[in-house]
């Protein structure tokens, strides 16, 4: 029995002369990598660690599901959920934390402050960072008022470490031609899958924020790929996006429309359909301008208008907040030139599309009567919520 034991013991004593990489070496006991519980993990809070069974302690509590993505790079998914602390009054802080999934199972980063009685929305993880939108209070207001300002926060995982971090640069790509439109577009020569086919060059941009919308990536792409004529037009044209399907608003009222498209078309599609989970690109033919929750009747697209302007549509209850939405008129530079309220006419409560209808008075000097002007209905957004925010942009042009 001692003489085992002390075999064993040599054992021990050699393998440690090794050092660490050979005791690592030898040991044949890894653990479970596909053992990975964040409602079972321990958390760093106020420097102090809480370890979670079924996601709670006495005073903490995982909120809501997880969001789960590639937080620290290593090419594995973690989770990241809110986490709520009740005191011993009347407050509860609001926290966000971060599973990382290891050989090991779930390690818990630091828990990172949001506020206290905030509204939590929604967590997104995309490229590593991590966003985080909730509402709160707006500046002086008492903790009794219900939280309503949108807001946002922009965290990274360093070195285990959960952390807010500056916004950073969206990249996307464009392709444009080696070759000049006219080459395959010139009038005599219209040869649009030539010109198509030439459009291999590719290019990077940014757009200065870490998770732009889709609408925001295609009007970046859009505006980078397009040259010419196709630029100016498309720098004023509408674009819808409905389950990959981007909707591109009336356009035939350009001058030499069929030179220009010959090289424009292409240089939109191809480009469109090159971003990730876009499938297809319909030019709009102007009967009516509308998007996947509003629908306008009256002006058509590239209509005349005069003042009063009448607006008549539907739009769904979404849209609406007490029974209305707003309106504006610009001009070609983005001027106010009259501003109304859309009015529900049925029941605005509920899902469905409500009819609405609007009137805007306004004054154009003669100076730009017949140029272009833009029809704006915005979404009423009390929340104040970017991701909560839309419109719907319709050409028209000034009457004279």
């Amino acid at each position: 029995m001692n003489k085992t034991l002390g075999i064993a013991v040599g054992a021990v004593i050699v393998l440690g002369a090794c050092g660490y990489g050979a005791y690592m070496f030898f040991t044949p006991n890894t653990p479970d990598a596909t053992t990975f519980d964040p409602r079972n993990a321990a958390y760093t809070i106020d420097h102090k660690s809480e370890t979670l069974v079924d996601g709670k302690t006495a005073t903490l509590e995982l909120f809501g599901t997880a969001t789960t993505g590639d937080v620290n790079d290593d090419g594995t998914e973690d989770a990241v959920f809110f986490l709520t602390q009740s005191s011993q009054g009347s407050g509860t802080f609001y926290y966000v934390v971060a599973a990382l999934r290891t050989q090991h199972g779930a390690v818990g980063t630091n828990a990172f402050f949001i506020g206290d009685r905030v509204a939590p929305q929604n967590i997104t993880i995309a490229a590593g960072i991590i966003t985080v939108t909730y509402a709160d209070r707006a500046a002086g207001e008492p903790m009794t008022t219900p939280p309503s300002v949108g807001k946002s926060k922009i965290l990274t995982v360093k070195n285990g470490v959960l952390a807010e971090s500056a916004a950073t640069d969206y990249t996307f790509t464009y392709l444009t031609s080696p070759d000049e439109t006219t080459t395959y577009c010139d009038g005599a020569n219209m040869d649009t899958d030539g010109y198509r086919a030439s459009l291999t060059v590719k290019h990077t941009g940014t757009i200065p924020k870490a998770n732009p919308t889709t609408s925001e990536i295609l009007r970046a792409t859009i505006d980078a790929a397009t040259t010419g004529t196709c630029h100016t037009v498309m720098s004023q044209a509408t674009f819808t996006e409905k389950d990959g399907v981007v909707t591109i608003s009336p356009i035939d009222a350009w001058a030499g429309i069929s030179i220009s498209m010959c090289s424009c078309k292409p240089q939109v599609e191809v480009n469109i359909l090159q971003i990730p989970g876009m499938k297809k690109v319909i030019w709009s033919d102007g009967s009516q301008a509308a998007k996947s929750d509003v629908v306008v009747t009256t002006p058509t697209s590239h209509a005349t208008v005069k003042s009063p302007l009448t607006v008549t549509g539907s739009a769904r209850g979404s849209w609406f907040f007490e029974a209305s939405f707003p309106v504006y008129l610009v001009d070609s530079h983005g001027n106010m030139l009259g501003q109304g309220v859309a009015q529900a006419q049925s029941d605005w409560m509920t899902s469905d599309f409500v009819p609405f209808t609007a009137t805007i008075t306004f004054t154009a000097n003669a100076q730009i009567l017949g140029d272009d002007a833009t029809l704006v209905l915005k979404k009423d957004n009390p929340s104040g919520l970017p991701a909560n925010d839309d419109e719907l942009r319709i050409s028209v042009i000034l009457g004279k």
